[in-house]
């Protein structure tokens, strides 16, 4: 069936050094003591938030509402993601996203509108990943040529230009390139970006910078590092923390000012090629899911895994929090968005919500047209993304019922 479990035997943790955690060395028993002081563990194994809050609604009964379908894609979405949050309420509203023809396109999700784009020809045409800059129409872009790349306006000064030019790349061996495909890119300070590729190493960049030389190499991954995610709260580690996930079956957690990991979460399952992450809305737990058909939720604070999502036989495609964090959106090949309750009871329970977003062929039977790509909340929380094989990338209102209740 479909089950949650918390605290699952599946998947375990280590903080900084694995074998100091696990092994239990004396580096780590003051913090395990004072957490089993706390009552951690007996916490957040047998108290769900409900029982702290009764009063809580329910999330069985709501829907995505679907806003916006864009239709223009030319094959499979295979890219997608939102401009990071902005005081301009207008560029926060950006998406940018990218199909299997190598057309990248920026999108205003609020207005509908395409405001510019480029495509990419020859090797650069398998894009893989992209992102968009906070403040201006500048893209990042890269895919199985090993490539990253940046592109500008054509004209700055005239916003009715939808052509864009390509001003500088980062390719090659060494500090200068990643030496596989690139899978996932993110801005995070300025001009500064993230980079994840199948070389298994995740890297920090500056666009601004005069040298093609990367800032910062993080290695860790053994085989491809898949997916790039940060804390959304600036307070919470938003601008020195992030994660990655990999084919290794592990999620990291990494400290941009050492340049070191801090957290390693594992799976025990063959099965569990993790493809997609995202942090809680607080940065205080992170959840993964890939091949498998589990998604799991880390706790960084206690080190532990403190809930996994099944679904069986399906593999996990995307997975996004809500603005609160109750609601955990999970993406699938079958082109259906499940929704998890993460304040949910202890125990088995089934998925909240089952939502047909892109199923191709009927729900009964969808083609693997259907396989979604990308699941992305805006940083905001406004909307949901998401994009998929069958050439189009959806924007949802959220979760929303038919009173006020909003997740």
């Amino acid at each position: 069936g479909r089950v949650v479990r918390r605290h699952g035997p599946m998947a375990t943790c280590s903080a900084e050094d694995p074998e100091n955690w696990v092994a239990g060395g004396a580096k780590w028993a003051p913090i395990r003591d004072e957490l089993e002081d706390m009552g951690w563990n007996k916490l957040i194994k047998d108290a769900p938030l409900q029982r702290f809050d009764p009063g809580l609604f329910p999330l069985k009964g709501g829907k995505l509402a679907l806003t916006r379908e864009y239709k223009f894609f030319k094959g499979k979405v295979v890219a997608l993601n939102w401009a990071p949050g902005s005081v301009n309420q207008d560029l926060s509203n950006r998406l940018v996203a990218a199909d299997q023809d190598g057309r990248v396109t920026i999108i205003n999700a609020k207005k509908g509108s395409r405001n510019r784009g480029y495509t990419c020809r020859g090797p650069a045409q398998f894009v893989q990943a992209v992102a968009l800059h906070a403040e201006k129409d500048i893209v990042l872009s890269g895919g199985m040529d090993n490539t990253i790349a940046l592109y500008k306006p054509e004209d700055e000064k005239d916003p009715t230009n939808p052509f864009m030019e390509k001003a500088k790349s980062w390719a090659g061996e060494g500090v200068e390139g990643h030496d596989a495909m690139i899978s996932s890119l993110r801005f995070v300070d300025g001009m500064k970006f993230l980079s994840t590729s199948g070389d298994g190493e995740a890297r920090l960049w500056d666009a601004a910078s005069s040298s093609a030389a990367c800032l910062t190499q993080f290695l860790g991954h053994v085989g491809e590092a898949t997916s790039v995610c940060q804390p959304r709260d600036p307070q919470n580690g938003g601008t020195h923390l992030f994660a990655t996930c990999g084919s290794d079956r592990t999620v990291r957690q990494w400290d941009i000012r050492s340049g070191k990991q801090t957290h390693l979460f594992y799976s025990d399952s063959p099965l569990d090629v993790m493809n997609a992450c995202d942090y809680f809305p607080n940065g205080m737990a992170i959840a993964a899911g890939g091949q498998g058909q589990t998604t799991y939720l880390w706790d960084i604070r206690s080190c532990k895994c403190i809930a996994d999502y099944t679904r069986n036989n399906m593999k996990v495609t995307g997975v996004a929090f809500s603005a609160s964090g109750r609601a955990l959106f999970v993406g699938h090949e079958d082109g259906r968005i499940i929704v998890w309750d993460t304040f949910g009871p202890v125990g088995n329970q089934k998925y909240a919500i089952k939502h047909d977003a892109h199923t191709v062929g009927g729900a009964g039977n969808p083609s693997k047209e259907s396989q979604i790509t990308n699941v992305r909340l805006k940083p905001d929380g406004e909307f949901l993304a998401t994009a998929a094989f069958d050439g189009t990338t959806k924007v949802w209102g959220g979760l929303t019922w038919a009173s006020s209740n909003k997740v």
